[in-house]
């Protein structure tokens, strides 16, 4: 029997990698730093950690200190995240999106110049069907705005539901790694919170640690 289309919809910061310290935007907005603004990027960094600003707050300032600065900084913050996270993790993905009826989808409120940066170095770039995030423009390979495609987290949600409607009765996997990701997986028939072998987090969902994880749960269930 013909197996349904499988959306398999990934948040990007947290869950395709582990956050150590700081993630991709975080680690982006420091590659910027210089002794005229270093303080200010400092705290700015501090303040996203500590979930003080609001996702207006962070964008108008994220997209202030960025502006202007080369794209080839994007690659350099992938190659940082790829010098402690071993892309062999990624080969059970890759596994799963390899098959016909899986269609790979990426949502996330982050950048999406370092989601292609991410997924090109990783092999995953070619199985991608949709990146929906917020699009950094590039004029003459510098970085110069952005346009707000996930604006909020209760954007990915509403995702999740205009993705359902391009296929045919399709199963909804999403994967997430937090409370930013509740309004996707809400709208998902498998909702999984990926760990990465940390300590399980309290979450009404279910917690895999890993990809490999997630690809023996979907072939047990007969998804894939």
């Amino acid at each position: 029997m013909e197996k349904r289309d499988v959306i398999l919809a990934l948040d990007f910061d947290g869950t395709l990698y582990p956050i150590i310290d700081h993630d991709s935007e975080q680690m982006l907005a420091m590659k910027v730093r210089n002794s005229s603004n270093k303080e200010m990027i400092d705290h700015f960094i501090d303040s996203d950690k500590r979930g003080k600003l609001s996702p207006k707050e962070f964008n108008a300032l994220f997209e202030k200190y960025l502006k202007g600065h080369d794209e080839g900084l994007v690659e350099n913050v992938i190659e940082d995240i790829l010098s402690y996270f071993d892309r062999k993790n990624l080969i059970p993905l890759k596994e799963i999106v390899e098959k016909e009826n899986v269609h790979l989808a990426v949502l996330s409120c982050g950048t999406d110049l370092l989601i292609y940066s991410f997924l090109k170095k990783t092999d995953l770039l070619e199985h991608k069907e949709h990146i929906l995030a917020k699009e950094m423009k590039v004029i003459d390979g510098k970085m110069d705005g952005l346009i707000y495609h996930v604006k909020d987290i209760k954007d990915k949600g509403e995702k999740i539901k205009e993705l359902r409607a391009l296929y045919e009765d399709p199963v909804v996997v999403a994967v997430g790694d937090g409370p930013t990701d509740y309004y996707m997986l809400k709208e998902a028939d498998r909702p999984f919170i990926i760990t990465w072998e940390k300590e399980k987090c309290s979450s009404q969902f279910p917690a895999i640690t890993n990809f490999l994880e997630l690809k023996n749960f979907l072939e047990l269930d007969g998804i894939i």
